[in-house]
């Protein structure tokens, strides 16, 4: 009938919270046998199925369509940098066929942090998640006649992906911009504002939501 169910294994998180969290004080938390049962299971587990594990636990429910919270990504981060675990970060995955493929053994996946959550059309100012796709925010601006001035490439169908899986944050990430850049500047001097993680685990921001916030002369 369309439902969709979780199933929990006691063990599976177990072994997550042992030795992929690697949370402090939790082998007081198991039995000697379980914490040897679930070691056992970890061993015998491939990078790839670590990387499920940990994405089903962490950074949400497979299966559904709910967006992440900033909280979420925080979280995330602050964990990868207290195991020493370097994290693949991506939104749609649409341009990771460029460059060297990551050596990373966790992909945080920002797809799921979407969302257009502010749009003053005679302000021309829009506020977005960092996995919005490009097409949803483009679909939205031509309701009001409007378009980005810096002509965002979707470099899509060059890496064998669909049209319009590219997000807004990685139109930042890689400046991504078209011929009119040169006449209207690139992607990022529109860009006036974020909040955001560092690769330390801290929450900062910069900018704002006008391009001049202070009273002057």
């Amino acid at each position: 009938d369309g439902s969709r169910a979780l199933r929990f294994e006691k063990l599976a998180f177990q072994l997550f919270d042992l030795f992929l969290l690697k949370r402090p004080g939790a082998e007081n938390d198991y039995t000697a046998a379980e914490i040897r049962a679930a070691e056992q299971r970890f061993e015998t587990m491939s990078n790839a199925e670590k990387q499920t594990l940990f994405r089903n636990i962490l950074l949400g429910l497979p299966g559904i369509d709910d967006a992440f919270t900033p909280a979420q990504v925080l979280e995330a981060v602050q964990w990868a940098l207290a195991s020493g675990m370097p994290l693949d970060i991506q939104g749609h995955g649409s341009k990771r066929g460029l460059g060297r493929p990551s050596a990373a053994e966790h992909v945080l996946e920002l797809g799921g942090l979407s969302g257009v959550t502010l749009y003053e059309p005679e302000e021309l100012v829009l506020t977005a998640g960092a996995g919005t796709p490009m097409a949803e925010i483009e679909g939205l601006l031509s309701q009001n006649r409007q378009q980005l001035a810096f002509e965002p490439v979707d470099l899509g169908p060059l890496m064998g992906e669909p049209e319009g899986q590219g997000t807004i944050g990685a139109v930042f990430a890689a400046n991504l911009s078209g011929s009119r850049r040169i006449q209207t500047g690139a992607a990022r001097d529109h860009f006036i504002g974020m909040r955001a993680v560092n690769g330390r685990g801290e929450v900062f921001k910069s900018g704002g939501r006008v391009m001049k916030n202070v009273t002057g002369y």
